[in-house]
């Protein structure tokens, strides 16, 4: 399935952030799936991140 509009202008956004050299700051996924762990009401399987951005935080 495509990303939202959303979900489209966000994953945008954060992938042409980069430092003053020209690199990414961010390394950007859509749709990122990851097994659900077990709770109380029993909720147990994969589940998906629509956008994931991971990126380096700098402190000055």
């Amino acid at each position: 399935m495509g990303l939202s509009y959303t979900e489209e202008l966000v994953s945008e956004y954060f992938r042409h952030l980069t430092d003053e050299e020209g690199r990414p700051l961010y390394m950007v996924s859509e749709h990122v799936h990851f097994q659900a762990e077990e709770t109380k009401k029993g909720v147990k399987g994969w589940k998906d991140i629509d956008i994931l951005a991971i990126g380096k935080m700098k402190f000055v």
